[in-house]
């Protein structure tokens, strides 16, 4: 179509424009819209008469991008005609079409034409061509093609690589970075749930995605056979939104700037061992045919773990087949007891340093000689010979130990007590190919176990002979323990209070929370006196010393300690606290009788000084008589003070008690 073919749209031209599956419009000299056709309407949503008269860059600023608006300004200034493709421009109008149900930013051919107006000004024509669906068939062979390289490249991997690392890591890279896939990673199950922790990732860093929780669809992943669909494993962002085990999917998704996603199982030893995701740029993406190649895909990692699987199972067990052989090598040299091994025969086949040590025999020397010979066994108490611990195995086809009070004579005379025990060697079918023994000198453990039963048998002495009450109580106390010398203290014998309960036995049961509440604060206690009622019923005072005892973890355990009777104690501290009552009365009826003697003193001796200077017939002599005799009665009761308070010393001789009567009955009535 050429520029006089555009000369004039008239009724004709603009029929032929509107039947066309093209798109038409015309441009004035301004670059305004002065035709639009009804495909263009179609596939804008903007009909001719909401766009004449508009200014086209204005209305589409796209056009400015990649330069498109020169085209057109040089169309009309220098009537230069252009063709702007698919492939390098995409589009000139922003325009909508559908394919395959889904719709797509029109790929457009764009052809520009200068024509002629009635008044002779220039003008633009521009035909629009939709290449949309062979671009987009162009790229679903390319995309299918570099799916294809990537399965080969995936294939390759399994043949070279050396390790699952080296196989998952590098699937990552091919997906994402040769198929041109948004981002690729790989997640394994943890054990017994449906978790998926990421592994190995490109396109996205995995910490970012190690962050995030991602939680695989039962049905889909686990109970899925090896082929077929999987229900849910290709998801747009559209279809996912409404779904929330696909959230963290989704978050990949923001963070890559993806539209769609796909994940699949990887299948090792016959069960969902993890699973693959992918994520791209298109919602349309993931169509049937990628996700059937995206399956082909997850299916050979999967083949290739199982390869890498069976090749490291195989390295795995011969490596270990190796060390076993030379841990079983140094053991069996450098284990304490003392091992040798016969054949099914009783003659010797290999033995131990420590065997060669006890039995005086070289291995060399050793080998082929029959067991009694290098292996000679008496009974300690009969001296006969004990019985062969090969033909006994033999016999029970099990596991033997040798009786108590066996002694090995060695090749240079020794005596040594062993303890022993014989086994009989199985072939994987149950058939005995020989016996080992192993054993070892009993002489340490004998002297250990004499020093223990010497020791127990002290300290025993002394729990059943102590002066004071051991006890041991849990924390509820309850008595887990207690020392016989409880009978002399409460009368209770020790298996009477074995089992019961100290509140039992406390006076007051206070006094127990008392003391569990001070033990628990510091750990300890010292000298706190309690009360206890004996079997009888009679109160004994006693003073505990206690400490808690705890577990490794620090929990509580339990109470131990020791109680004294302190009743004694408390009687003669009371006897003494009367005593010095006593005394102190004393010292105060002492200073009391000073004082009065020297009262009496001046009475006394001015009474006898009135008596010698009144005449016997005054009567106020006989007064003077009776004061002077209930001085001397007074000065006989200070007297008798001074005596108590040990201040003088007291005059022993006969007395007639008649008068000692008669003056008392006197002092009484004065």
């Amino acid at each position: 179509m050429n520029t006089s073919e555009f000369e004039t749209v008239g009724s004709l031209g603009n029929y032929i424009a509107e039947g066309l599956g093209i798109g038409v419009l015309c441009l004035d000299a301004d670059l305004k819209i002065t035709y639009w056709n009804s495909w263009l309407e179609k596939h804008s949503g903007i009909k001719q008469s909401a766009v004449t008269g508009d200014s086209i860059i204005e209305r589409f600023p796209d056009i400015r991008k990649r330069n498109k608006a020169s085209y057109l300004t040089q169309c009309v200034e220098k009537s230069i005609p252009s063709i702007l493709s698919a492939y390098l421009h995409q589009y000139l109008i922003p325009l909508e079409v559908y394919k395959a149900g889904e719709k797509h930013l029109m790929m457009q051919n764009v052809k520009i034409y200068p024509q002629k107006a009635s008044d002779g000004s220039n003008q633009v024509v521009i035909i629009i061509e939709d290449k949309t669906e062979a671009i987009l068939h162009e790229k679903a062979i390319e995309k299918l093609t570099r799916l294809l390289g990537g399965i080969r490249d995936i294939n390759k991997l399994i043949v070279n690589v050396p390790s699952e690392k080296d196989l998952l890591a590098g699937a990552c890279n091919i997906l994402s970075e040769q198929i041109g896939l948004n981002c690729a990673w790989v997640g394994y199950l943890t054990e017994n749930s449906m978790t998926l922790v990421p592994e190995y990732a490109n396109g996205i860093p995995l910490e970012k995605l190690q962050q995030l929780t991602f939680t695989l669809d039962q049905q889909a992943f686990v109970d899925c056979g090896d082929q077929g669909p999987l229900p849910g494993i290709s998801v747009n962002r559209t279809a996912a939104n409404n779904q929330a085990v696909w959230e963290p999917w989704l978050q990949v998704s923001d963070i890559t700037g993806s539209q769609s996603f796909c994940a699949l199982p990887i299948r090792a030893d016959g069960r969902a061992y993890g699973a693959i995701s992918v994520h791209a740029k298109s919602k349309s993406f993931f169509d049937k045919d990628v996700e059937t190649l995206m399956r082909e895909i997850a299916s050979d990692a999967s083949f290739g773990l199982e390869v890498l699987k069976e090749k490291e199972l195989r390295r795995d067990a011969e490596k270990r087949l190796e060390e076993e052989r030379q841990k079983l090598l140094v053991t069996l040299r450098s284990i304490g007891d003392g091992v040798l091994t016969t054949d099914n025969s009783g003659r010797v086949v290999m033995m131990n340093t420590i065997a060669e040590q006890l039995t005086g025999w070289k291995q060399e020397e050793a080998v082929g000689q029959p067991l009694e010979k290098v292996f000679h066994i008496v009974n300690e108490m009969t001296r006969a010979t004990c019985e062969n611990p090969v033909e006994k195995v033999l016999t029970i086809r099990g596991i033997i130990g040798l009786a108590n009070h066996t002694l090995l004579i060695s090749r240079d005379g020794r005596e040594i007590p062993i303890i022993d025990s014989g086994a009989p060697i199985l072939t994987n079918d149950g058939e005995i190919i020989g016996v080992v023994l192993v054993f070892q000198d009993d002489t340490k453990r004998r002297a250990s176990q004499q020093a223990i039963e010497e020791s127990e048998k002290k300290y025993r002495n002394i729990f059943e002979n102590i002066q004071d009450v051991y006890y041991e109580a849990s924390m509820d106390g309850t008595i887990l323990e207690i020392s016989p010398s409880i009978e002399k203290v409460l009368g209770y014998k020790r298996k009477e209070l074995i089992g019961k309960s100290l509140y039992d036995i406390y006076t007051n049961p206070e006094e127990r929370d008392e003391l569990l509440e001070a033990i628990l604060e510091s750990g300890k206690i010292a000298n706190f006196e309690v009360h206890l009622t004996d079997k009888d019923g009679s109160q004994y005072s006693v003073e505990l010393n206690s400490t808690l005892q705890r577990d490794q973890k620090g929990n509580t355990v339990k109470i131990i300690g020791s109680m004294r009777d302190i009743s004694e104690r408390k009687r003669l501290e009371a006897m003494l606290r009367q005593s010095q009552k006593m005394e102190a009365i004393g010292s105060l009826a002492g200073g009391i009788a000073h004082e009065f003697n020297n009262i009496l003193g001046t009475i006394i001796g001015n009474t006898e000084l009135a008596i010698n200077d009144v005449p016997e017939s005054n009567p106020a002599r006989e007064c003077l008589e009776e004061i002077q005799l209930a001085s001397l009665r007074a000065k006989e009761i200070v007297r008798q003070l001074l005596g108590f308070a040990r201040k003088s010393v007291f005059q022993l001789m006969p007395v007639q008690i008649s008068s000692i009567v008669s003056e008392t009955l006197n002092l009484i009535r004065a």
